[in-house]
């Protein structure tokens, strides 16, 4: 893939994981901080109450599905083999979120551990090293 469509696809998936954020979540930090809660909670939108967990995984993961995806997305495009930085880099994009939840489930960082976070994490990270294996199969068969 090339860097400008990796770019767009990790800008797309931010985005999406955003909205999702903002339409449907309640009580975001953020909002809070710089006073604008209450313009948010005026657009948000009641998501239906079908599948408690579809609803779960709707409201708290998906956009940390999302926004995983998209950092692990640009961390690959802008990896070097032959680089110890970019592998340190590499690195540390993948352990963020891990060590995200981790801050706050020992209350150092703000937000509430889930352990349904954990498991999408590592979902996401196995089908993320999946594809980049077979990638590099498919590029080293073609040399």
């Amino acid at each position: 893939m090339s860097v400008r469509r990796n770019i767009l696809i990790a800008f797309i998936l931010i985005l999406v994981g955003s909205l999702v954020y903002v339409l449907f979540r309640q009580n975001i930090i953020l909002f809070n901080l710089i006073g604008t809660e209450d313009f948010w909670n005026s657009i948000r939108i009641t998501p239906p109450k079908n599948d408690v967990f579809l609803q779960y995984f709707f409201l708290y993961c998906l956009s940390d599905v999302l926004w995983y995806s998209a950092l692990l997305i640009l961390a690959a495009t802008f990896y070097v083999r032959e680089s110890r930085f970019s592998k340190f880099l590499l690195a540390i994009m993948i352990l963020m979120p891990f060590l995200f939840e981790i801050l706050q489930f020992v209350g150092m960082f703000p937000g509430t551990f889930d352990w349904y976070d954990i498991l999408f994490y590592c979902l996401t990270l196995i089908i993320f090293v999946l594809l980049w294996i077979r990638k590099s199969n498919c590029l080293l068969s073609h040399n």
